[in-house]
């Protein structure tokens, strides 16, 4: 389930030398220097435990547990044989999944709601400039969903214990509803697909991937809002140097 190339190409870097007789771990190959690599190592170890029969939802749940600030997305890519390349889904958090929504993305979409595009927040270079590029203003004028989990992230992490639980039981709830639909969208698709409609079937799967990120979002932010309201009232926004609960 990887290109033709993948041993091959670190044996040509110089990543892998299969001369000396040691098995070919990918952690060690292709996240070398990475301070992370042991904290991958015990993400394959929890998978390990559902073996032989790993579902796309035991992923999520250990990726979340693993999730941090410094944590760009998430993503749980589920393989398995299918009848049509367009039907392959990618389930993606935009940010730190301890505090953002798995989304399932078909490859057969042709597009993503603005707020999920590209920003200047993190990008090389911003920082420096005065103005945006004015092709970039209607962009730059959305909600950026990164922005958004980070809020929450924030707001769940500092008093964790009583809030982080309630953000979780939402993010798998949705997840779950997701999950569920699944087979109704792929049998959706793909009859549209057997009917020789391919755009049809694209354009459907860009609309329901669409709308369940715009859905996603909405979630985040609603809690963000309860969250924020609830930390003012009970506990006040604490200055920097205080510890997290």
């Amino acid at each position: 389930m990887v290109s033709d190339n993948f041993i091959s190409f670190a044996v040509e870097r110089g990543w892998y030398d299969p001369t000396r007789g040691e098995p070919f771990n990918v952690i060690q190959v292709y996240c070398r220097g990475n301070p992370r690599g042991g904290e991958a190592e015990a993400v394959q170890k929890e998978l390990r435990k559902h073996a032989p029969r790993v579902t796309v939802k035991d992923v999520m749940r250990i990726i979340r547990a693993s999730g941090r600030d410094s944590s760009g997305y998430g993503q749980v890519a589920h393989l398995r044989p299918r009848e049509h390349s367009d039907l392959g889904v990618l389930w993606c958090a935009p940010a730190s999944p301890l505090t953002a929504p798995f989304i399932p993305y078909r490859l057969g979409i042709s597009d993503v709601p603005p707020e999920f595009k590209r920003h200047r927040y993190l990008t090389a270079g911003e920082a420096l400039r005065q103005v945006i590029d004015p092709a970039d203003v209607g962009l730059e004028s959305t909600r950026f969903v990164f922005r958004s989990c980070k809020r929450l992230f924030y707001l769940a992490t500092a008093h964790r214990r009583q809030f982080l639980p309630e953000v979780t039981q939402a993010l798998e709830a949705l997840e779950d509803r997701l999950i569920k639909e699944q087979e109704t969208v792929e049998r959706t698709a793909l009859t549209l697909l057997e009917a020789g409609e391919r755009e049809l079937a694209r354009d459907y799967l860009t609309y329901y991937c669409q709308t369940e990120a715009r859905g996603g979002l909405q979630l985040v932010e609603a809690l963000a809002g309860s969250l924020e309201a609830r930390t003012k009232l009970l506990f006040g926004i604490r200055a920097s140097g205080c510890e997290s609960k």
